[in-house]
Order: C-alpha cells, then structure tokens, then sequence
C-alpha cells in the first residue's frame, strides 16, 4: 500500500500538516512556533541520508552497509571520519 501523498492524507484528517527540510533546524521548529488552532500539528521531515558525508553520495541508494573496496578506501572513510565536524 503506497502512503503518498501522505500530506495530502493527513489534511483530509484535518491535520495541520508541514512538509519540512530535516537538515533545517529553524525550519523544523518553525511550525512549533505557530499559533495553536485546535488540530494536530504534523511535519513531515525529508532528509538526505548522506547529508555532510559526499563520501556516500556514490554509494546512493544502497546505503545499509558500507564494505571497503580495498584498504585505501578504508583510510579514506577513517581519514573523513577524523575531520568530521561535531
């Protein structure tokens, strides 16, 4: 069973209903912000599951596990990981 258009579903339960980018703090708590007007507040977060790590953009869509090619690749992936903002 396809759940999309889950906005759209939502709404016809009288839902307020959100669609936000995941990766935008501000934009996630934005909605929480509004005035409260008696319905359920729903947002919807899309996210990029390799957001920061252009390493894994390669690897797209397969990204349950990552198995290192070779041991180069592996200090690559321990090298980014090291560097990695917090």
């Amino acid at each position: 069973m396809r759940i999309e258009p889950l906005q759209a579903r939502l709404e016809a339960f009288g839902a307020r209903v959100f669609s936000v980018n995941g990766h935008d703090l501000a934009g996630l708590a934005a909605p929480a912000a509004l005035p409260f007007d008696g319905r359920p507040l729903v947002v919807l977060c899309y996210t990029n599951p390799v957001e920061g790590i252009p390493l894994l953009q390669a690897r797209r869509p397969n990204l349950h596990y990552v198995r290192f090619k070779d041991e180069g690749e592996r200090q690559t992936y321990a090298r980014f990981l090291a560097e990695m903002p917090v």
